[in-house]
């Protein structure tokens, strides 16, 4: 294919990724970081279907006290703009909810709206006391009220979920709200559906942020670089074709945008360009030698394309060994960004040559041959040449000093880190937390094959068994048919034991009273099942493992046997899902260094020679993994991931470094002398693709979601550590060990 055929290749392959564009979706469900065929998620599925989706309730949060009649009001508005929405279903609220009388007969806690304070003072008094409502929808002091719905379950496409949400913000915002303390009472639109609104929101305006704050920053790298508009144009473009290209994949292919993927845009682009920048880099340095135009690129082609042809493949491969996991969103991730960094490759093998080859001006190297970067790094050549294995030993000490605290680093995830913190959503989400029930649920369903919780020794049981869990500081609340049962009994009965006919009637008034309330939900099939619904706050994955076995106690030491005891819920499928995802991701390390080095000892020829390169590599990575246990942070998703892709990315230096070397060794220089002139040829070109992974990992410190801020952290920590092993570590394992260098084929 000629140059003009390729330029039409490049414009229309940029034009059908352009149109491509609108085809990609957005989602941050929980199913996604769950495996839907373990065991968890196949009960949480059955109970799911049998008894309704758990993430699909709202909650309308304000923080106005009960003891004021205004407050009341704004609960009456508050269920206004709730029962406006034909979505919304099953709303429940601290003024309606039904509350047994003396003779069976039911009626709302509230009548009416309370005329004075005084009126408000004494209902705020009864709804903090209600069994059903404290910590549930009212606060122990009445200072914060909530009200409570669920959109139907047929929603759930974003599409459909975002204007029913948007609408209720919307009128949420239009209330005439009390003033408190001097300010309007604050009022929040909470729960998943809300949540992933918001979330999905953000995500989308992250993309359209990092794109051109990454295309930012590589461009004012290259213009320091190269200092020409072709300097800075040429790998712009190329990878911000590979970038276009990948995204496009993903769109007609049908992959969504998640939490996990949001970053592969900012990856394609700042790993990419590498490549690009040491091509250009070599084109330059030939056209500085006197090389004519053609002589160069062949040069650049044949030196430096093989070996990004390496580097291209040993972090595909680091995306690859995601496959080893047993999450679709952890697969899915590794696929499409060993696609995107193979992509991305091919078109800048075709594209930079091309452009080199055919721009009116040339880029030529802002830094002068004897300028302070190239002093620095002979003068740490010649440090390292001169005391090679004392070198090795102060690099071992102080790997060995900072790998002591990688004991103290724990896989640990958290509901809360995954939102934005300065988002006025996680404040009020704290204050959910903090003074009402929580943001987690947990359903324990008990059954009894051969009876019914409707006798009153099984009754009494699992009154019991409620009680036991309900002591745990963990566990803020339960919604229980047990507690709504007692109720009704105090309302009805003159006292004395229970009878299993009287509870049997008292089920069938609960029911009667409260359509659709838990007397229906959960308690079913002639009361062989019995449903608690606990609430607890974001404790983490870790801690919801020990509560769970906690709870697994309370129950076996307070039920009779035979009991069959399910504990499900979004929050436990999602703890038990980002949990495996962070573990595979460390797996699949270990498949990434096994793949890699076969690789390298293919391509080297030389066991020896991927032995060594794969040692400055690991080092980070344990360096890393020390500092997060020194600095006492846990591993979650995305700093989990830096390292299974980490090794992919800093091992493309060594493989130029080790390149290079061995070119300069076969033209008959010592190893000393090939240290020299690798360390000053290619020396320059590793710092800058260095210094450019590192600026371009930077933009996402802007990001708002922390794991995104501690994946920037992170990988800039695994670059600069493995930049420094390739320029102190690497030279000084090859002047002690001295491998052998295959002869050119």
């Amino acid at each position: 294919m000629g140059g003009r055929g390729l330029w039409v290749f490049f414009l229309v392959s940029a034009l059908l990724g352009l149109a491509c564009l609108p085809l990609l979706q957005f989602d941050f469900s929980p199913q996604t970081l769950s495996d839907s065929t373990s065991e968890a998620a196949k009960v949480h599925a059955a109970w799911r279907d049998r008894f309704g989706a758990d993430d699909h309730g709202v909650l309308v949060l304000a923080e106005c006290p009960l003891q004021r009649a205004d407050c009341w009001q704004l609960l009456a508005d508050i269920e206004d703009v709730l029962t406006e929405r034909p979505e919304i279903e099953g709303l429940v609220s601290p003024r309606l909810i039904p509350v047994p009388r003396f003779g069976g007969l039911w009626g709302p806690l509230s009548d009416g709206l309370p005329a004075s304070d005084g009126a408000a003072a004494a209902l705020a008094v009864q709804a903090s006391n209600h069994p059903s409502l404290r910590r549930l929808l009212v606060s122990e002091d009445g200072g914060v009220i909530a009200v409570s719905a669920r959109l139907s379950d047929d929603l759930d496409a974003m599409d459909e979920v975002r204007p029913v949400i948007e609408g209720l913000e919307s009128a949420l915002a239009a209330l005439t709200v009390p003033s408190v303390e001097g300010k309007p009472a604050p009022v929040h639109l909470l729960g998943p559906p809300a949540v992933r609104v918001r979330v999905v929101s953000l995500l989308i305006l992250e993309q359209l942020k990092f794109v051109p704050l990454t295309g930012s920053v590589l461009l004012l790298v290259l213009f320091v670089l190269y200092r020409s508009v072709s300097g800075v144009l040429i790998p712009l473009i190329s990878v911000g074709l590979g970038a276009l290209a990948t995204i496009a994949l993903m769109a007609v292919t049908g992959q969504q945008i998640n939490i996990i993927n949001t970053i592969i845009t900012t990856l394609i682009l700042v790993i990419g360009v590498a490549d690009a920048i040491h091509m250009t880099d070599r084109y330059a340095a030939e056209r500085r030698r006197g090389v004519g135009r053609a002589d160069a690129v062949r040069t650049a082609l044949r030196t430096v394309g093989a070996a990004c042809l390496l580097t291209s493949v040993t972090t595909a491969i680091g995306f690859v060994t995601l496959q080893t996991g047993q999450l679709q969103i952890l697969r899915d991730f590794g696929l499409y960004a060993a696609a995107g960094v193979m992509l991305t490759f091919g078109l800048t093998i075709l594209f930079v040559p091309w452009a080199l080859f055919h721009s009116p001006q040339e880029p030529t190297l802002a830094t002068p041959p004897d300028g302070r970067l190239q002093r620095w790094l002979a003068s740490l050549t010649e440090m390292v040449i001169g005391r090679p294995r004392r070198t090795l030993l102060l690099s071992l000490a102080v790997v060995l000093a900072l790998a002591a605290g990688i004991p103290g680093a724990r896989v640990d995830n958290f509901i809360f880190e995954y939102l934005p913190q300065r988002d006025p959503s996680l404040a009020a989400h704290r204050v959910l937390e903090q003074e009402l029930s929580g943001i987690v649920s947990i359903d324990v369903g008990l059954e009894r094959p051969d009876g019914s919780w409707l006798e009153p020794d099984a009754f009494a049981a699992a009154q019991a068994a409620q009680a036991a869990m309900l002591a745990r500081t963990e566990v803020h609340a339960i919604l229980s048919p047990l507690t709504v049962l007692t109720q009704v009994r105090r309302a009805t009965s003159s006292g004395g034991p229970a009878t299993a006919a009287e509870l049997r009637q008292l089920a069938v008034l609960a029911a009667i009273g409260d359509p659709g309330g838990v007397a229906q939900t959960h308690i079913v099939d002639d009361g062989r099942l019995l449903r608690l619904s606990l609430r607890t706050g974001d404790v983490g994955a870790q801690a919801y493992q020990r509560l769970e076995a906690s709870l697994r106690e309370d129950l076996a030491g307070t039920l009779p046997a035979g009991v069959e005891v399910t504990l499900t819920g979004t929050s436990k499928v999602g703890y038990a899902g980002i949990d495996s995802l962070v573990r595979d991701m460390l797996r699949s390390v270990g498949w990434a260094f096994a793949l890699i080095f076969v690789v390298l000892a293919l391509l080297f020829r030389s066991g020896a020679l991927a032995s060594i390169a794969m040692i400055p590599n690991v080092l980070p990575l344990i360096v890393v993994l020390g500092l997060l246990g020194h600095a006492g942070r846990h591993l979650e998703t995305l700093s989990a991931m830096v390292f299974s892709i980490g090794l992919g990315i800093a091992v493309d230096d060594t493989i130029h470094y080790l390149a290079r070397y061995c070119e300069e060794v076969r033209s008959g220089h010592s190893p000393e002398d090939a240290i020299r002139a690798t360390s000053g040829g290619t020396g320059r070109a590793i710092v800058m693709t260095s210094l450019v992974l590192i600026l371009g990992f930077g933009v996402l410190l802007s990001s708002r979601f922390p794991p995104n801020q501690l994946l920037a952290g992170l990988a800039s920590l695994v670059i600069g550590a493995a930049l420094l092993a390739d320029l102190i570590v690497l030279p000084a394992l090859l002047l002690v060990l001295r491998p052998t260098v295959p002869a050119a084929r």
